[in-house]
């Protein structure tokens, strides 16, 4: 699975670095664990009415802590750690067979697709719910 978010990553660097930005690692590995937290916030909130029955609740500063930690530690894997470096990665990506880079293109665009409708499908929801 973390091979995934490696591509992922690999890939959101790519974009930033062609818009000529100044720190795409760390705006790629910033993104990376954005998604996570959508998907682990969704998570919680859904095991919550599943669970619960009930409307979810997720303090803030629960998610806020959440993200800093997926920064830092998406940060210290991508920068930090050679094996896991945005080069390690890039030739990786190279050896891999064309079809399985497609395939991986199509699941990284749907899975940001998704990621973001669910969390914000979720928000929007209990909004109009409270209302």
């Amino acid at each position: 699975m973390l091979v995934f978010f490696d591509y992922l990553c690999f890939w959101i660097y790519k974009a930033y670095k062609r818009g000529g930005d100044s720190s795409p690692e760390f705006l790629a590995s910033s993104v990376v664990s954005f998604l996570q937290t959508l998907n682990i916030c969704s998570g919680i909130k859904l095991f919550d009415v599943l669970k619960k029955g009930q409307e979810p609740s997720l303090p803030k500063l629960t998610a806020v802590i959440l993200f800093g930690s997926l920064v830092g530690l998406n940060y210290i894997r991508y920068i930090w750690i050679a094996k896991f470096s945005i080069d390690a990665i890039s030739n990786r990506w190279n050896l891999e067979s064309d079809k399985y880079r497609t395939n991986s293109r199509y699941l990284q665009i749907s899975y940001v697709i998704l990621s973001t409708v669910v969390f914000f499908g979720m928000v929007l929801h209990f909004a109009i719910k409270k209302m």
